[in-house]
């Protein structure tokens, strides 16, 4: 295994945990242009923005949900979704950006245990991108609103992200 799955574990039981990087927010997830969603707490000053396509051509005709988060530290940065709708870290499915190696890869977490963070099977994120500019990084990426064997986004509802 590369030294990224050696070390992204401990980021996410230490760092994530510890510093509240995984933004935990909710909102509906609705057809339009960049929602903003302004975060507070240890999340003050980061912004996460979201936007729906539901007839995506960079995803030949297929549902897409872009995310673009911005921390105000250089840093490495996730966004997931809870995918029992709990808020929490598990279980849950991320995109985490790795600046040291730029990798931009989806995971699941199945549990509060590092041999449960694993790369997903299909990484299938159209454009991603990480920039760090200026003490400030910017994740963003576009993922199909439906996947098999993934989390679904409904359009309409609210989804909880972490």
């Amino acid at each position: 295994r590369s030294s990224i799955f050696k070390t992204i574990p401990t980021m996410f039981t230490n760092t994530l945990m510890k510093a509240g990087l995984l933004t935990a927010c909710s909102f509906a997830v609705a057809a339009a242009d960049f929602t903003s969603v302004a975060l507070d707490g240890k999340l003050a000053g980061a912004t996460l923005e979201h936007m729906v396509t539901l007839s995506d051509p960079a995803a030949n005709g297929q549902g897409t949900i872009t995310i673009k988060y911005t921390v105000p530290k250089e840093s490495w940065v996730a966004v997931g979704v809870s995918t029992n709708g709990s808020g929490k870290m598990a279980p849950s499915e991320v995109v985490l950006a790795n600046p040291g190696d730029g990798s931009i890869l989806k995971y699941t977490i199945t549990a509060y245990d590092p041999s449960a963070v694993t790369p997903m099977a299909n990484q299938t994120l159209i454009n991603p991108t990480l920039e760090q500019v200026n003490g400030t990084t910017t994740l963003t990426f576009t993922k199909l609103l439906e996947e098999d064997g993934e989390f679904t986004f409904v359009t309409d509802t609210s989804t909880t992200f972490i």
